[in-house]
């Protein structure tokens, strides 16, 4: 289901070639072995991400697509003029964990990269939010383009229910923008349970909901 959503908030071609940067083991690396052969994508390997390696997968295989931590990011920026190459397509990159600066965002658009910001968790096999950008949002500066594009945006299609509570009321909280609350989620890219662990979760699971820790 989560390798359907990748498609859906990505709007996939056909014939795109992604590079692999995420670990496989990370969660099944976000569930893209399975979306990029669904949809008849290529997929670029390399044996270690560095820098000259991407660049040379960019430059020699034509990679549309691509996933990874915000230090990938950081090593294409600063990577030597050695280990630097051209390429001519347009590149689409998804990243997750801490959202980057508008520097950064700004740095990977002029090179030819669009970064795409998600947020999920193991528990919920890889990325279940997305934060769909608006065409109004180019008329906004640079700064607040970034704040908007660090936003955790809307659930993923294939995510049945996504809300923000009260971590001790369990009661869903104002959408003010301002009130803190916990992230719950529920549906069938959820986990069962951690594996022989019922205390855990039972306690991950009060109320209906899961309960992700993150405020």
């Amino acid at each position: 289901l989560n390798a359907v959503s990748n498609a859906m908030v990505w709007t996939l071609p056909q014939g795109f070639r992604y590079l692999w940067t995420l670990p496989m083991f990370h969660c099944n690396g976000w569930c893209f072995p399975w979306t990029v052969t669904a949809y008849g994508g290529a997929h670029v390997c390399l044996r270690k991400p560095t820098a000259k390696g991407i660049y040379d997968a960019l430059a020699d295989h034509g990679v549309t697509h691509m996933c990874g931590a915000p230090i990938i990011m950081q090593m294409l920026l600063e990577a030597t003029e050695e280990e630097k190459r051209e390429f001519e397509q347009n590149v689409r990159f998804m990243t997750a964990a801490a959202p980057p600066p508008a520097s950064v965002l700004q740095a990977m658009h002029d090179m030819g990269i669009d970064v795409t910001h998600v947020y999920g968790l193991t528990e919920v096999y890889g990325p279940v939010t997305v934060c769909v950008k608006q065409d109004h949002w180019k008329n906004e500066s640079k700064e607040e383009q970034a704040k908007l594009n660090s936003r955790q945006g809307v659930r993923y299609p294939m995510l049945e229910g996504l809300v923000v509570k009260d971590p001790d009321t369990l009661v869903d909280i104002p959408k003010d923008g301002e009130t803190i609350g916990e992230i719950f989620m529920k549906g069938n890219v959820v986990m069962k349970g951690y594996h022989k662990n019922p205390k855990a979760t039972e306690e991950a699971f009060e109320g209906g909901w899961f309960h992700t820790g993150d405020l």
